[in-house]
C-alpha cells in the first residue's frame, strides 16, 4: 500500500511540475508545403491563447490539459485546431492538427520572431521608409 501511494504521489508531482513548466510564451513554426508559419502558445495557469502573428491573429483563446503521462493538449475551437506534445528537456515536441492536416511542430521557449516574420516585418518597415523618404515635402518659405 505504501508503494501504490509513493508512486501516486511521484505521479502528480511529475504532472504538477510538467504542467508549470510550460507557463509563459512558447514557440515554433509549422512547415505548410514549403512556407514556415509562426506560431506562438502563451500558457499560464489560468488557461491558453494562440497568436499566428504571420497571420495577424492574436490571444485565439485555447484550453490546455495535461495527462499524467506529461502528455500537453492544447484544443483551438475557434479554428479546429489542436496541438498535443510532451516535453523533452527544453522543448515541447508534438503534432499540430487542423482538419485531415497533421504537421510536427516543435515548441521553444519565449516568442521567438522567425525569419519569415522578420523577413516580412524588415519589408514593410522598408516600404514605409521609401514612402517617406520618396514623398515630396512641401517647402517652408
Amino acid at each position: 500500500m505504501r508503494i501504490i501511494k509513493t508512486l501516486a504521489a511521484a505521479l502528480l508531482s511529475l504532472a504538477c511540475s510538467t504542467a508549470n513548466a510550460q507557463q509563459g510564451a512558447w514557440s515554433g513554426d509549422l512547415n505548410v508545403m514549403g512556407t514556415k508559419l509562426p506560431l506562438v502558445f502563451n500558457f499560464s495557469a489560468d488557461g491558453c491563447t494562440l497568436d499566428s502573428p504571420a497571420q495577424g491573429a492574436k490571444d485565439i483563446p485555447a484550453q490546455k490539459s495535461v495527462a499524467e503521462d506529461g502528455t500537453i493538449k492544447v484544443t483551438v475551437a475557434m479554428i479546429g485546431a489542436t496541438f498535443e506534445g510532451k516535453m523533452e528537456g527544453d522543448c515541447i515536441n508534438g503534432t499540430f492538427a487542423q482538419g485531415a492536416l497533421q504537421l510536427p511542430l516543435t515548441l521553444k521557449r519565449g516568442a521567438h520572431c522567425s525569419a519569415a516574420a522578420a523577413s516580412c516585418l524588415k519589408s514593410s518597415v522598408v516600404k514605409r521608409l521609401k514612402s517617406m523618404l520618396l514623398s515630396p515635402h512641401p517647402r517652408s518659405s
